[in-house]
């Protein structure tokens, strides 16, 4: 008998475009070629506020807070020479936020994307954010049980090739709590094991 060759796969529709966000500030995003120009931009990084002292001028030697498109972001302190001397190679923990995509509106943003958007947006991300890392860095994802496994299966390929099965991007948790598991009613039996070999 023979195997089948090859692994599984995840896939969704528009895997092979790239999103770039909307001209108009507005939370959505539009589909292109990968090779659209648009998608491919790096954009600069304007330091428009210090807090606290520097022992510098303001610019690559500190922590920064970044206002914009996280995609954006990502891509420019990986590629500008001034942010990826600073930071390329060396981030040792990342912390992200993504949209819970709970199909819900709140007043700032609708967070009810459609799950191609939002696996391409994740994806892209992971993309962007790989050549930042250091070889021990974590990557710690804030999310609920909406997106949790599609944002592990998105990050799957940085993680295996990067640091191998058992890497360090192993903290992509579920931030709702879990309920016990269900009892049967009037279930006096204990659970069944498993046959010893």
């Amino acid at each position: 008998m023979r195997s089948p060759k090859g692994r599984l796969e995840l896939t969704w529709m528009g895997k092979d475009m790239a999103l770039i966000p909307a001209e108009d500030g507005k939370y959505d995003y539009e589909w292109v070629d990968p090779a659209d120009p648009r998608a491919c931009e790096v954009k600069s990084i304007e330091v428009v506020k210090t807090v606290g002292e520097t022992a510098a001028a303001p610019g690559a030697s500190d922590n920064l807070l970044i206002v914009g498109d996280s995609g954006d972001a990502l891509r420019s302190l990986g590629t500008i020479p001034e942010w990826a001397a600073k930071y390329r190679g060396k981030v040792k923990l990342l912390y992200i936020d993504p949209p819970f995509n709970t199909e819900q509106i709140f007043e700032h943003y609708a967070d009810q994307l459609e799950h191609s958007i939002w696996l391409t947006m994740m994806r892209d991300r992971v993309r962007d954010i790989k050549p930042l890392l250091a070889d021990d860095a974590s990557i710690w994802v804030h999310l609920d049980d909406s997106e949790v496994h599609r944002m592990r299966a998105a990050a799957r390929p940085t993680r295996s090739r990067r640091h191998g099965r058992s890497g360090r991007h192993r903290a992509i948790r579920s931030s709702a709590p879990r309920s016990p598991p269900a009892q049967p009613p009037n279930s006096s039996r204990p659970p069944a094991s498993r046959p010893r070999r």
